[in-house]
């Protein structure tokens, strides 16, 4: 017996689109999202990178409105604390820094004070997990400068 050619091609067609229906609902399938939640204001703002802190919380580093800020968010996305750097400058990377106690560690931040012209400065800061600025240095070299990476991780 020879079948329609026409009506293999909507089983074939059926059969695909029930198979991708079936992937697609099996692909989510134990993938849970820790969280997702936006923050901001209507001021030039984004993050930069963010940083388990080992005790299961994240520091995120960014800027808002030209200045620098490091936020602390737990695991269930509440924001715990934000500071805000008065001076206006850029964060440009961070690492965890070990505080004497361990979890949660510090954080070291490095950047550079804006305007980016001879002015500018490069910049450090500890930032400790209760949201306090531990230390603060600016360093300055002739000519336009800043500290982009910690290429290795502090002791």
């Amino acid at each position: 017996m020879i079948q329609n050619p026409i009506k293999m091609k909507i089983n074939l067609f059926k059969a695909a689109i029930l198979s991708f229906g079936l992937f697609l609902s099996c692909s989510n399938v134990g993938v849970a999202q820790k969280f997702q939640r936006i923050y901001g204001n209507g001021q030039d703002n984004y993050f930069h990178k963010v940083i388990p802190d080992g005790a299961n919380n994240y520091y995120v580093i960014g800027s808002e409105d030209n200045h620098g800020v490091v936020s602390y968010v737990l695991n269930n996305g509440q924001l715990a604390w934000t500071i805000r750097f008065i001076n206006p400058c850029v964060l440009t990377d961070a690492v965890l820094a070990f505080n004497g106690i361990g979890n949660p560690f510090n954080l070291m931040v490095v950047g550079f004070t804006l305007p980016f012209d001879n002015t500018n400065k490069s910049l450090l800061a500890i930032v400790t997990p209760n949201g306090g600025l531990q230390f603060t240095q600016e360093y300055d070299f002739p000519g336009n400068e800043g500290f982009v990476r910690i290429a290795a991780k502090p002791v």
